[in-house]
């Protein structure tokens, strides 16, 4: 049977993979590769490469695409089949670093709750609400048991694309003047005070 390896991306582990391994596990040996070890790139692929079989599958979502096509050109003759989803072919601009260097500092910020911010980044949310909300609900188990050691949070809910609700239209941010305006998040909050 042929070994698939799965690579999860940033802030993902192996519960992003759940329904396609219960989907493929008859046609295939899944395996998720453990991305939260290695401190370079180098690292990351000798990791996936020590638990792989001589040849085997391979598919990276976004940070996973990245590291998927790093063992790709290290050991291109074990890789029999890649499947690249939501990522990208080229390195990341100066932009998309700050990015991701923003969401990690977040993520290591002293206080409370500070960790679950980072979900509000502008370049988290996925389009679709519900995606949002099982990604941060994955996170916070995974991450932010010390920001919620204390407390048992049923469910975390993340929205997708702001909405204004007005009895005018808004168009412009000159149109928000004199309307009483409230926030579901304090980042959304000081972004729009902003």
């Amino acid at each position: 049977m042929t070994q698939l390896i799965l690579l999860p991306g940033l802030l993902n582990d192996a519960e992003l993979w759940r329904d396609e391994i219960a989907a493929l596990s008859p046609l295939v040996d899944c395996r998720v590769g453990d991305l939260t070890r290695g401190e370079t790139m180098a690292a990351l692929v000798d990791d996936v490469l020590a638990v792989a079989e001589p040849t085997f599958a391979l598919a990276g979502f976004s940070f996973g695409g990245y590291v998927a096509l790093q063992v790709l050109a290290r050991a291109p003759e074990r890789v029999e089949r890649l499947a690249l989803i939501g990522t990208s072919a080229h390195a990341d601009g100066p932009a998309r670093q700050a990015q991701r260097r923003a969401l990690d500092q977040a993520a290591r910020q002293p206080g409370r709750f500070t960790g679950i911010e980072a979900f509000e980044l502008p370049f988290v949310p996925n389009k679709r609400a519900l995606v949002n909300s099982l990604a941060l609900t994955d996170y916070a188990a995974e991450h932010l048991k010390d920001e919620f050691k204390d407390i048992h949070p049923i469910c975390f809910w993340a929205h997708d694309h702001g909405l204004i609700h007005a009895n005018k239209p808004v168009k412009t941010m000159e149109d928000l003047k004199g309307l009483k305006l409230r926030f579901p998040t304090r980042l959304a909050g000081e972004a729009l005070r902003a």
